[in-house]
């Protein structure tokens, strides 16, 4: 590939991330009694199904449109196709199944692989971030660690929160830009 495919690819890839990031400052729904649910945003739902429909379809349409194909290439193909099919799934189950409840006795997590997690803010000893997730990783001892995607809907009133309620010396690695500011430095 050539020097200008990788600079489109980069501008098109920080360009989606950003994208999605402006779900994060939309307000989540809350309740009178101050309970916030996050979820993923329609943006991120409209990727996760585009992702689930273009990346096994574009992988059969190269298969259907070459010829002279051996039987490894299509081995390869049918493998590629499956990976495209099952990340896809992942995906659209994460973007319509993941909720946060944030309320005054902690944070409640429910996503379609981890389950129904949940953590007191008294309990949390660590906040770690990874910036590549992008997720913040709330822990306590002899807890479940509980995630939080950073492109929720009403992420960046869950990060006030946080800042909060929980000490800034609990907030580790790259976290601790998270820890302080008024302005989300992730």
């Amino acid at each position: 590939m050539s020097a200008i495919a990788y600079v489109v690819m980069v501008i098109v890839i920080v360009g989606m991330v950003e994208w999605l990031k402006a779900d994060a400052r939309k307000p989540p729904s809350i309740t009178p009694a101050g309970v916030l649910e996050l979820r993923h945003g329609n943006k991120y739902r409209a990727l996760a199904v585009a992702c689930l429909i273009v990346g096994p379809g574009m992988m059969i349409a190269a298969l259907l449109i070459g010829s002279g194909w051996s039987r490894s290439d299509v081995t390869g193909f049918a493998i590629l196709t499956v990976m495209f099919a099952i990340f896809g799934i992942w995906m659209v189950l994460d973007a319509f199944r993941t909720r946060v409840i944030v309320s005054p006795d902690g944070v409640r997590a429910l996503t379609p692989f981890g389950g129904d997690r949940s953590i007191e803010w008294v309990e949390i000893e660590r906040v770690g971030y990874n910036p590549f997730g992008p997720w913040l990783l709330l822990r306590g001892s002899g807890k479940a660690p509980v995630r939080v995607h950073r492109n929720l809907l009403g992420s960046q009133q869950f990060l006030r929160r946080l800042r909060s309620e929980v000490r800034a010396g609990a907030f580790r690695g790259p976290a601790r830009l998270l820890a302080s500011g008024p302005k989300d430095a992730a």
